[in-house]
């Protein structure tokens, strides 16, 4: 009974995680006009920093027992990059196949892994690689002229999001998980503040008050998140992140009119069966 609980909190809090984190993409699209990506980076990592400061003075006895302080800032660098490049492509590619499209990086992951840590790529593994990149391949239908460019730019930000990945699998051995947060939280602080610095002349209390909630709304995604993963069962949860596409594509309806297209919906499903086949996998 107590682990049937257990996986109910973990599903419910990585499905709260889904929809902060969705519903900030929507505020990027949404604002990109109006506020420099630059304010919107830096709204991110200083609210997480702002909002979860009781959670890093809670566990401030941990806070120097790092593990390796330059993985630790390898992987700050390595979060806000495809930050940026997620939210800069925002602009220009609808909100579903944006969303869609950055699921690639489980796929990414494995190719690494292999080249890195010599790890054997099975037959099958090699069919959900080449299953997923054909379904980017026909969400993005590069030549055509159907999507905005800037979706590679959001394939970029997928690639610096899988080294991150695997950056943390490494961490949590080593470290604990609210340290971890906290030192990529301060690197992206450190990084986004200077860039901020550059367009501080165009903030109004309007923009500000915008900048807060988003900061506050991806807070709330890392706390939930944190919560989540504090629960061993919500390990098996992980594919209800794709819960995300759901949410990417009601809201890009909603607010934007956007609907994909037969081969971007045919592109999605292709990608999310290979995620979701590369996960099965590796829990077996």
């Amino acid at each position: 009974m107590q682990k049937k609980y257990l996986t109910y909190q973990g599903g419910l809090l990585i499905i709260l995680t889904t929809l902060c984190f969705s519903t900030t993409d929507v505020q990027v699209k949404f604002f990109g006009n109006q506020i420099s990506v630059f304010d919107l980076v830096w709204a991110k990592y200083f609210g997480q920093f702002f909002f979860l400061s009781i959670i890093f003075l809670r566990s401030r006895k941990n806070l120097l027992n790092y593990g390796n302080l330059k993985l630790q800032i390898l992987r700050g660098v390595c979060t806000i990059c495809p930050t940026f490049l997620f939210f800069y492509g925002l602009q220009f590619v609808p909100l579903a196949e944006a969303t869609a499209i950055s699921f690639l990086h489980p796929l990414v992951v494995v190719i690494l892994s292999a080249i890195f840590f010599k790890q054997v790529i099975l037959k099958k593994t090699i069919f959900i690689i080449v299953l997923g990149f054909i379904g980017v391949l026909i969400i993005t239908r590069p030549g055509l002229g159907v999507i905005h460019p800037a979706s590679f730019i959001i394939v970029l930000a997928s690639l610096f999001f899988s080294v991150y990945q695997i950056l943390s699998e490494h961490l949590i051995r080593i470290s604990d998980a609210i340290t971890t947060l906290f030192y990529t939280t301060l690197v992206g602080v450190v990084i986004s503040s200077v860039f901020f610095l550059f367009s501080i002349s165009n903030l109004s209390l309007t923009i500000l008050f915008i900048l807060i909630s988003f900061g506050f709304l991806c807070s709330i995604g890392e706390y939930c998140l944190i919560l989540a993963y504090k629960n061993d069962r919500a390990l098996f949860l992980t594919p209800l992140f794709y819960l995300c596409l759901v949410w990417s594509t009601l809201y890009g309806f909603f607010f934007f009119n956007e609907l994909p297209d037969i081969f971007s919906i045919i592109g999605t499903l292709m990608l999310v069966s290979a995620g979701l086949l590369s996960f099965y996998f590796k829990k077996k």
